[in-house]
């Protein structure tokens, strides 16, 4: 059997939106827990906290899913931390490769998540990124005069958003996208994105590919 491990963030950044990127991102882990555990193979829940990937639940079968939504149901976003720091630090934890599945934000620089997800891949890992990512992250909606600050670094910084403003950080996002999906697709796996506003059955088709019986 396969060996299906879903790394859940829950960095404060993911506590957005109403409902939040934590709450959905849950609710699709728990989506993908179930679709594994129909499938026959074996599930197993982590959460992304203060920087380092925590243990979470394991189940095989039916009985196996109760464990893992409950254990993803608790889940609070609070924190920071690097997920690609966490992901290099969990990975030789994890010796048997099976599917690797991450549910994330993916707000920080790319540049340590590309090499964690070039060690998933030589471990023989199948990595599948999912971005989860508020209406207000696509489109924020505050203008003007602005102090803003990291809710995870708490570091603040002064800015006037306008049109060349919203247009300069809709690049920078759009980037951010782009390199994700190369970084996964040069690891051999898929990245797909949605938002807390997208039907859970939706989203987990796409991140599951071949499944089709997910659960609405």
């Amino acid at each position: 059997d396969v060996v299906v491990r879903i790394v859940l963030d829950g960095s404060s950044s993911m506590g957005l939106g109403s409902p939040s990127q934590a709450s959905h991102g849950a609710s699709l882990a728990a989506g993908i827990a179930y679709l594994a555990l129909e499938g026959g193979e074996r599930a197993q829940s982590f959460t992304l906290r203060e920087g380092q990937v925590g243990p979470g639940a394991a189940g095989r079968g039916r009985g196996g899913f109760g464990r893992i939504a409950r254990s993803l149901g608790l889940l609070e976003a609070r924190g920071g931390g690097s997920l690609g720091a966490a992901l290099e630090e969990a990975l030789p934890r994890w010796p048997r490769p099976g599917a690797l599945v991450v549910v994330s934000d993916f707000l920080e620089p790319p540049e340590s998540l590309q090499g964690a997800l070039r060690r998933a891949a030589f471990a023989g890992h199948d990595v599948r990124l999912l971005q989860v990512l508020a209406p207000e992250d696509l489109a924020p909606s505050l203008e003007g005069d602005l102090r803003l600050e990291d809710c995870e670094s708490g570091v603040a910084v002064e800015l006037t958003l306008d049109g060349p403003t919203r247009a300069a950080y809709h690049r920078h996002l759009v980037a951010l996208c782009n390199t994700l999906a190369t970084a996964a697709r040069r690891a051999g796996g898929s990245y797909t994105r949605t938002t807390p506003t997208e039907p859970r059955g939706a989203a987990l088709r796409r991140v599951a590919g071949r499944l089709v019986d997910a659960p609405p």
